[in-house]
């Protein structure tokens, strides 16, 4: 399944970036953020879900970090696309 998140490679901590996605049309699904070095959970927040959208916004966490967004299938909760981003501290 062909399945992509586009989001800039940095960010500042705390501030709202616009996420967009290339999925199948009609995918239940949701996209989440998590810290880099935490066990991927289903349950993380915050997060957005993308069916019958194209792009949102998603405020990132206030600590500075290396995070990454990942795209979750809400049928079988398999992870379809992954994207790193760097959050740097607030000035």
């Amino acid at each position: 399944m062909d399945v992509s998140i586009t989001a800039p490679n940095e960010a500042t901590a705390g501030t709202e970036i616009e996420l967009s996605w290339q999925a199948p049309k009609g995918l239940d699904s949701f996209v989440n953020i998590q810290a880099a070095d935490e066990k991927p959970n289903y349950d993380a927040r915050p997060y957005i879900y993308t069916k019958n959208k194209s792009s949102e916004n998603m405020k990132m966490p206030e600590v500075a970090g290396d995070y990454i967004f990942r795209w979750f299938n809400r049928n079988d909760r398999k992870i379809l696309a992954e994207k790193n981003i760097k959050l740097l501290p607030k000035e």
